[in-house]
């Protein structure tokens, strides 16, 4: 006879409890497991960084994709020290925050970005991306918890759920020179990417033009 395995009874409780219960839940669970991993810290194995890629087309058109771990931005605005102990009960803390509070925290961080990552141009005026498109509340909240687990459970790979992209646009203008980005102090590091796309249509189901795979 086959039996199925025994779910353990926390994982039954999580799945079948309602959300209220389930983020009480989590802050139980954050208190148990402090106390096992310690100074263990928090997904330093995880590629963390943020990454800010421009996007250059004809005529001056700009767009700007920001690649960054959110857990990395909110985690400061809690004001929890940076022991990896304590960076791990602030996860904890904004995965079980009331959705009105942690919208309120993820605009204050949003309003940060939009106003510090700008296009100077050649003649020193500064200008603001456009048109952003955010990850919504409920999916940055809920990645935070799947990172939280991750982590906690030591589940193997690399886990960086919160690693979420936000785009904007920027129309600078086909007689504009040449263009500076300046970067968030917020977002530490970054890795930074120029892209000029070639685009072109193609007919349906007909074969492209080689591409060249290296560089001359």
């Amino acid at each position: 006879m086959i039996t199925r395995p025994v779910e353990p009874q926390r994982w039954r409780l999580w799945r079948s409890s309602p959300m209220r219960t389930r983020l009480v839940l989590l802050v139980v669970l954050v208190v148990t497991v402090l106390t096992i991993i310690g100074a263990t810290p928090l997904s330093a194995h995880e590629l963390r960084e943020s990454a800010v890629t421009l996007v250059i087309r004809d005529g001056g058109a700009l767009e700007v994709r920001l690649l960054c771990t959110w857990s990395r931005l909110l985690i400061p605005t809690s004001g929890a020290s940076a022991t990896p102990q304590a960076q791990r009960a602030a996860l904890a803390r904004l995965a079980a925050e009331s959705p009105e509070q942690f919208a309120t925290r993820y605009a204050s961080v949003r309003r940060v970005l939009e106003s510090e990552l700008v296009a100077r141009m050649p003649n020193g005026a500064s200008r603001p991306f456009q048109a952003w498109q955010w990850p919504t509340v409920s999916a940055v909240q809920e990645a935070l918890r799947e990172e939280f687990m991750a982590d906690v459970t030591a589940t193997p790979g690399d886990h960086h759920p919160s690693r979420l992209m936000a785009t904007a646009r920027l129309v600078a203008g086909a007689n504009a020179t040449g263009v500076r980005v300046r970067m968030p102090s917020i977002l530490g590091p970054v890795l930074f990417t120029i892209l000029r796309p070639k685009e072109q249509w193609l007919p349906a189901a007909q074969l492209s033009p080689l591409i060249p795979l290296q560089s001359r």
